[in-house]
């Protein structure tokens, strides 16, 4: 009890609302990295079960933990969705994940010789960091970001895409020039601020 004391008395005399920097400063990593990037970045790597836990990491924006718990059997290949499942609160939850066709390709070969039960990638989280940090001078989750930004922008294109022909379509149906002038600002007002 009495160190609490001594120690919020050593504590008083200061400010403690004033900024003085980090701690423990680290390295500033972009948020994410665009397709170009890692595609750069992946033809470096030589080691090819790295290669594919990146891949892996990237095409399907599963965090670290889910990755290294899935088994070949919590892959559906026909459906191409996958069950990944994650430890929370010492409960292990699920949801499935729909798979990209081309990473789909991929796991088949890569996944060929293993048994159904067997562990797809046998990696610790540390082991996943150290992976990432050697290839990619970041972390995993850096490429689960990189996913969801490459499918915002994906969606995005699509919405415009859509407006713009429903656009071309009203326009050429009733004339109007004007109509498809003015939705096609809208559009690229659209894909600049949003």
């Amino acid at each position: 009890m009495d160190e609490k004391v001594c120690d919020l008395e050593v504590l008083c005399g200061k400010n403690l609302t004033i900024h003085r920097g980090n701690v423990n400063p680290k390295k500033d990593f972009a948020k994410y990295w665009t397709k170009e990037e890692i595609d750069a970045k992946l033809s470096l790597v030589n080691n090819y079960q790295h290669k594919m836990f990146i891949m892996f990491l990237w095409m399907s924006g599963v965090r670290v933990s889910e990755s290294i718990t899935l088994k070949k059997q919590n892959i559906d290949f026909a459906n191409q969705v996958m069950t990944v499942k994650w430890l929370k609160s010492r409960k292990w939850n699920e949801r499935v994940v729909p798979v990209h066709p081309l990473l789909l390709q991929i796991l088949e070969v890569y996944t060929a010789p293993l048994k159904d039960s067997e562990i797809i990638f046998s990696f610790s989280r540390q082991r996943a960091w150290q992976i990432c940090k050697k290839h990619l001078n970041g972390h995993p989750h850096q490429l689960r970001h990189s996913f969801a930004v490459k499918k915002m922008n994906l969606e995005k294109w699509k919405v415009i895409g859509a407006f713009l022909l429903k656009a071309y379509f009203y326009g050429f149906l009733f004339g109007f020039s004007l109509i498809i002038f003015c939705c096609i600002v809208y559009a690229l007002k659209m894909a600049i601020f949003y």
